[in-house]
């Protein structure tokens, strides 16, 4: 991940400190400042969130890929659950056949409801849409090109008052009542820092207007499960508005408090950005991740308020995190919540949501089952298909058939973890020395030094 300082033709204002800090308000002139600093990229590994974690659903029979070429598939893997549903003592490769065409025959006729999507608006972005995504281009090095093909895709205008739309085109913030656009260049550092892949689900905390999330959804692709989630109701109309126009109605927007998020019951995100300043108190959201996620955001540093963007990659064994200090940034606090009552995101449902959104183990495993209901003697034949359509596929998360991966030692390249973190008992480090070289960077973020 390539992280970049950069500034657009302004003059760094006397006095203020190397962040964020310029805001085009209404009926405001533009103030001349930097958009940036200095990156510092410590890839230290530090921590873990230290909480036992609720199982996420995830353990299943999926051991290995689904298809081996001309090798014999795997006996525990999806050919070997196929063999016993079919009566066989061992997969063969005619099952393997099988289980392509089965799969083929439920994606061709939709076993579950699908939601048709608006086509992209005609509307053509302004010139000067081209001139900063042409700008951005040409002052961070670095960058993937996805990133800037995502810019050139949304124009930014579109998402913003009509009042303010003369600022639009200026890589500076813009600030009017309770919208806020960072800057498109902290944007274009975000969307590289989360790495974003086709198919990643995405989730938005403080996700205004949704321009960012229009960001995202050219990254990630219309078929993944994205969720932003904002406090003011407004803005949740107005992001789904704007996203509907660019073809893009399948991006969930909830109005709530990220604070009021019940981990139990809201599933997991390979992805997830954080648009407003995270204090320790919003550690939790780390829990959100999935093993390998990443979440990027604002997060304070000290007790001084000061913030930095940072890249904060979860372990592919869910013990332990690394972090990347990116950008010395200023945003608006996350707002704690006004009692209110909790509130779950919970995952695409089978039947209600459309089939796309599942995890291709899903859908194989759909497949498998409505091509086993209608050979007599297996295990599925026993129950009619509309009962594992109506009251079982749609009790499973969209992603129950990943394969999970062990816990490994972030700090020592993938060693098998053995001790635990002396205060927060979570499995960190592969030995007594890693233990002693390490413990001290994981008690910044020790869920039990908290």
């Amino acid at each position: 991940m390539a992280a970049v300082a950069m500034t657009t033709g302004f003059t760094p204002t006397d006095g203020v400190p190397t962040s964020v800090n310029g805001v085009i308000a209404e009926n405001e002139p533009a103030n001349d400042h930097d958009v940036g600093s200095d990156i510092s990229e410590e890839d230290s590994v530090v921590d873990a969130d230290g909480a036992e974690e609720e199982s996420s659903g995830e353990d299943s029979f999926w051991n290995e890929d689904d298809e081996s070429g001309d090798e014999a598939p795997h006996p525990t893997g999806l050919h070997g659950l196929l063999a016993s549903l079919l009566g066989h003592s061992s997969p063969t490769h005619s099952l393997s056949r099988a289980l392509s065409n089965a799969r083929a025959h439920t994606l061709n006729h939709s076993l579950s409801h699908s939601f048709s999507q608006t086509s992209s608006s005609s509307a053509t972005p302004q010139p000067g849409h081209y001139a900063i995504c042409d700008t951005l281009r040409q002052c961070a090095t670095g960058y993937s090109p996805e990133v800037f093909d995502a810019f050139r895709a949304v124009d930014r205008a579109r998402f913003l008052p009509e009042e303010c739309r003369a600022h639009a085109y200026v890589d500076a913030p813009i600030r009017r009542g309770v919208a806020h656009h960072s800057a498109p260049s902290i944007y274009a550092t975000a969307l590289d820092s989360l790495e974003l892949k086709p198919g990643n689900s995405f989730l938005n905390i403080g996700s205004g207007s949704g321009y960012f999330s229009a960001l995202v959804a050219q990254l990630i692709g219309r078929n993944a499960v994205h969720v932003g989630v904002e406090i003011y109701s407004e803005l949740v109309e107005l992001a789904r508005e704007r996203c509907a126009e660019l073809g893009l109605d399948s991006i969930k927007f909830v109005n709530g408090n990220a604070f009021d998020l019940a981990l139990d019951g809201t599933m997991r995100f390979d992805r997830i950005y954080i648009g407003a300043g995270a204090g320790n108190d919003a550690r939790f959201l780390f829990k959100l991740l999935k093993p390998g996620g990443i979440i990027v955001g604002p997060f304070e540093m000290g007790n001084h308020g000061n913030q930095m963007l940072r890249q904060v990659t979860r372990s592919r064994g869910e013990c332990g995190f690394s972090i990347s200090n990116v950008l010395a940034v200023t945003f608006r606090n996350l707002e704690r919540p006004k009692p209110g009552p909790p509130f779950v995101l919970a995952g695409p449902v089978w039947g209600v949501d459309r089939c796309s959104l599942f995890k291709p183990s899903f859908l194989s495993v759909a497949a498998l089952l409505r091509w086993s209901c209608m050979c007599p003697g297996t295990l599925a034949y026993k129950l009619p298909w509309d009962i594992w359509q109506e009251y079982i596929l749609p009790l499973l998360p969209y992603d129950a058939f990943e394969h999970e991966l062990p816990s490994l030692c972030v700090q020592c390249d993938g060693a098998p973890v053995s001790f635990a973190c002396d205060r927060c008992k979570t499995p960190l480090y592969c030995g007594k020395r890693c233990k002693k070289a390490h413990a001290l960077a994981h008690s910044e973020c020790c869920s039990a030094a908290a």
